[in-house]
C-alpha cells in the first residue's frame, strides 16, 4: 500500500507518490519552489496531495468518456447551474453535494454532454463507486449518497419545476441500480449509569459535562442546541421550543434540519440544571456555548475514558461496530424514551423525525436493552449546577466559536495542474500543523440516523 508522504527528489523538484481511486499509483510533481533541503515541507504537502488523489481517477483515465457530441452543455456546466439553483432554494446539503460531485462524478462524466449521457454511462459510474467502496477508499454509505445526488440531478434534468433546468426528455438514471449497500453497523448508546459517571466526573470540564447532559436529556441535534436561546426555555410550562439550528460551517442560525418546529418536554431531573443555566440572563443569550461540531466525538471518547467508562462497544471501530460520536448522545436520549415505554408518536414528534420508520429503529433497539438497562433520565449530580457563569467559560476550548472557512487547496491545485501552477503566495503546510479534517476530505461523515 502507498505510504502517504512518500516523496522523491528528481534533481529539479520533488514529486509525491499517490494512489488513485481505481487503485493505480503514480508520481505527482510538487511545486519547484520547494528546494532539495526542504524535505519535511515536501512530505507535508505530499500527504495532502495523496489524501485528495485517493478520491480521483488517474489523469490517464479522465476523459475516458467522450466529450459532448451534441456541442451543447456539458455535465459539469449543467451540474454547476443545478447546484446554484439548489443554493438559491436554501437547501443545506448543497456544500456536501458539490463536494461529492467534484470528487466522484465530474472526473468521470464532467466532459460528457448532459444530453449525451445514457444509462450505460451511469452504470459505469455505479461500477466505479462500487470499486471504490470495495477497495476501502469510501464507505458504501458515501457511495450511495453520491448516487443519490446524480440520480436527483438527472431527474431534475427532465422533471424540474424550474424550466431552465429541464433539458432532457428522459431520465437515464431511472432504471440504473444504485451502488451496493454494505452491512449495517451497530450503533453505540450510553446507559444511564455511564452518563452519570461521565457528567459527575470533575476531571471533565464543567461546560462539557453540561453539554453532554443537555444532548441526552433533550435529544436535540447539535445545531439545535447551539441555537437554543434562553427565551426558548419555558420553565413554567415545562417545555423547550426547538425552532432553529446553527449551520455546521458558518454558525448562521436558520430553520431546523426538517424545517419544522417542536416543543420538547423538560425532564423533571433536568429542570434544576436548566434553571441554573438561564437564571439572570437575557432572553437572547444562548443557553450553552457549543464546541466546533467536528471536535465533539473525539472529546466525548476522551472524557468517557477520563470518567472510567471503558465499555468496549463505545470505542470499537471495525466491520460491524462504529465508535460513539456526539450525535449518539441524541440517539441515547431517544432510546431512553423508548426503553421507558413512551408513546411512539410522541417520541417521533419530540425527536423531530419526519418518518416514523426512523423512530421505529430506536424502538427496536430499546426492546433489546430493556432488561437491566437502569432507570432512564436519572437525577443529576449537583456538581453540574456549579457556581460559575451558567453558560460556562471557554477556557478549556479557546476555539469554541471558531468557524472553518474553505479555501482553495494547494493539493487540489497541484493535482489539477500537474504541479506546474502554484501561486507563490501560498504557504506550505508544516508537518505538525495538519488536522485529521485537513488530511482527509471524507473526515466528516453523515450519520444515517437523524
Amino acid at each position: 500500500m502507498t505510504s502517504a508522504g512518500n516523496v522523491q527528489w528528481t534533481g529539479a523538484r520533488w514529486r509525491a507518490l499517490v494512489r488513485y481511486a481505481d487503485g493505480s499509483r503514480g508520481w505527482v510533481p510538487l511545486p519547484d519552489t520547494i528546494t532539495a533541503e526542504q524535505r519535511d515541507q515536501a512530505k507535508a504537502l505530499a500527504v495532502d496531495v495523496a489524501a485528495r488523489a485517493i478520491l480521483r481517477l488517474p489523469p490517464s483515465a479522465r476523459g475516458a468518456h467522450a466529450p459532448s457530441t451534441s456541442g451543447g452543455e456539458s455535465v459539469a456546466e449543467y451540474a454547476e447551474r443545478w447546484l446554484v439553483e439548489r443554493e438559491r432554494r436554501g437547501l443545506r446539503a448543497v456544500k456536501d453535494d458539490r463536494s461529492r460531485m467534484q470528487n466522484h462524478v465530474l472526473p468521470v462524466l464532467g466532459a460528457r454532454g448532459i444530453l449525451d449521457v445514457n444509462a450505460k454511462d451511469l452504470r459505469e459510474l455505479v461500477a466505479t463507486l462500487d470499486a471504490k467502496s470495495r477497495g476501502g477508499f469510501m464507505s458504501t454509505a458515501t457511495a450511495r449518497k453520491v448516487w443519490g445526488v446524480v440520480s436527483k440531478m438527472f431527474d431534475d434534468a427532465c422533471r424540474s419545476k424550474v424550466e431552465a433546468l429541464r433539458v432532457r426528455e428522459d431520465n437515464p438514471a431511472r432504471d440504473v441500480k444504485p451502488p451496493d449497500d454494505g452491512p449495517s453497523k451497530a450503533k453505540a448508546y450510553l446507559y444511564p449509569a455511564e452518563l452519570l459517571a461521565l457528567v459527575g466526573c470533575e476531571r471533565v470540564p464543567l461546560r462539557w459535562r453540561r453539554i453532554y447532559t443537555l444532548a441526552v436529556y433533550t435529544y436535540a441535534r447539535a445545531g439545535e442546541l447551539e441555537a437554543l436561546h434562553v427565551e426558548d426555555v419555558d420553565l413554567v410550562r415545562g417545555a423547550l421550543h426547538i425552532h432553529r439550528a446553527a449551520d455546521r460551517e458558518t454558525g448562521e442560525v436558520r430553520e431546523t434540519k426538517t424545517g419544522e418546529t417542536r416543543r420538547v418536554p423538560i425532564e423533571g431531573t433536568l429542570r434544576p440544571l436548566l434553571e441554573a443555566l438561564v437564571r439572570g440572563r437575557a432572553s437572547t443569550e444562548r443557553v450553552i456555548h457549543m464546541p466546533p461540531r467536528e471536535d465533539g466525538a473525539a472529546h466525548l471518547r476522551k472524557h468517557l475514558q477520563l470518567a472510567g467508562v471503558d465499555r468496549a462497544e463505545l470505542f470499537a471501530d471495525d466491520a460491524t461496530r462504529t465508535p460513539i460520536t456526539f450525535h449518539d448522545l441524541r440517539a441515547s436520549g431517544i432510546t431512553w424514551r423508548a426503553v421507558r415505554g413512551d408513546d411512539p408518536l410522541k417520541i417521533q414528534r419530540h425527536a423531530g423525525h419526519t418518518d416514523m420508520n426512523t423512530t421505529q429503529r430506536y424502538i427496536r433497539e430499546a426492546t433489546v436493552f430493556a432488561e437491566g438497562f437502569g432507570d432512564v433520565f436519572p437525577a443529576l449530580p449537583r456538581s453540574l449546577l456549579g457556581e460559575d457563569h451558567p453558560a460556562a467559560s471557554d477556557e478549556d476550548d479557546p476555539d469554541s466559536d471558531r468557524r472553518k472557512t474553505t479555501a482553495p487547496s494547494i493539493a487540489d491545485t497541484i493535482l489539477d495542474t500537474g504541479g506546474g501552477v502554484v501561486r507563490e503566495s501560498l504557504t506550505l503546510p508544516r508537518p505538525y500543523e495538519r488536522s485529521q479534517r485537513d488530511l482527509n476530505p471524507c473526515y466528516r461523515r453523515e450519520r444515517p440516523m437523524s
